[in-house]
């Protein structure tokens, strides 16, 4: 029972970190609206690095994340807090209110405390990743969460070679591609809201690695106090294993403080997955 709790505590941490996806569509109808049409592919990746790129704190209060690893599923209610480059906090509260555990995700490091047994787990990231095989890292986790632009993997052959962009019916899309001569080792595509140049999709493509991951985002801007995620959703196929998360947010707020603090008690005791 510890080792089936803490597991399901980890792997919204690090399965987020591994796998990162979705792959539903919805229809959606389209405002229409006068905008201007960027054909500069420069301008429009420094517009999109933009989104949100002035919040330091995030906080997704009465979050909901649904998580099915293959045959096995995983409900996990609690609050995500975000300090921008320094801190991912994760609190679990189930439906009786009380905090039972608590996950924090540093760019080198992932603590759980739980609180049910006075137990916690500690480790370095790089070492929890490379269990994976994940050619990820905080700054994805980061970016997946606070619905900005991102680039999965470190360029295979030096340089993104096939880097180009369509607008279409209020939407952009975006490739990119890395290859050499006839071997394609990567691809990215993201769909973009052409009004905010908030993204609304992502699909990655790893061939090397066998990976296929989707990230969809579900906006409805003023509902939840801002025009950020109310619904994260994401799936992930990586040979035998597949990964589906999804997220819901009760409520989105910016600038609230995140309690980060980290203090484990003298009586809780350490244990090792």
């Amino acid at each position: 029972m510890l080792r089936r709790t803490i597991n399901s505590a980890i792997l919204v941490v690090i399965l987020l970190f591994l796998f990162l996806q979705h792959s539903c569509k919805i229809k959606e109808k389209i405002i229409t609206q006068e905008h201007e049409v960027i054909e500069e592919f420069s301008e429009l990746v420094k517009r999109i690095n933009q989104t949100n790129k002035d919040i330091k704190v995030l906080k997704y209060k009465n979050t909901r994340i649904d998580i099915t690893l293959n045959d096995q599923n995983w409900t996990i209610n609690g609050t995500i807090g975000i300090i921008k480059d320094s801190i991912i906090v994760l609190s679990l509260v189930p439906a009786f209110g009380y905090e039972i555990a608590r996950v924090y995700c540093t760019p080198d490091s992932i603590l759980v405390i739980k609180r049910t047994d006075k137990t916690y787990f500690k480790s370095a990231l790089k070492e929890e990743l490379a269990k994976y095989n994940a050619p990820v890292g905080f700054e994805v986790l980061q970016a997946v969460l606070m619905n900005q632009g991102f680039v999965f993997n470190e360029k295979k052959t030096g340089q993104f070679n096939q880097i180009k962009s369509e607008y279409k019916e209020g939407l952009y899309f975006i490739k990119v591609e890395d290859k050499m001569k006839d071997e394609l080792f990567f691809e990215q595509q993201m769909v973009v809201d052409a009004r905010s140049f908030r993204i609304k999709e992502v699909l990655i493509v790893d061939y090397q690695e066998n990976l296929r991951l989707n990230i969809f985002y579900l906006n409805k801007q003023g509902s939840n106090g801002s025009d950020l995620p109310e619904r994260i959703v994401l799936k992930s196929e990586q040979t035998a294993v597949m990964l589906e998360l999804k997220m819901d947010i009760g409520k989105a707020t910016i600038d609230e403080p995140v309690n980060a603090s980290i203090r484990i008690p003298n009586t809780y005791n350490r244990v090792y997955l």
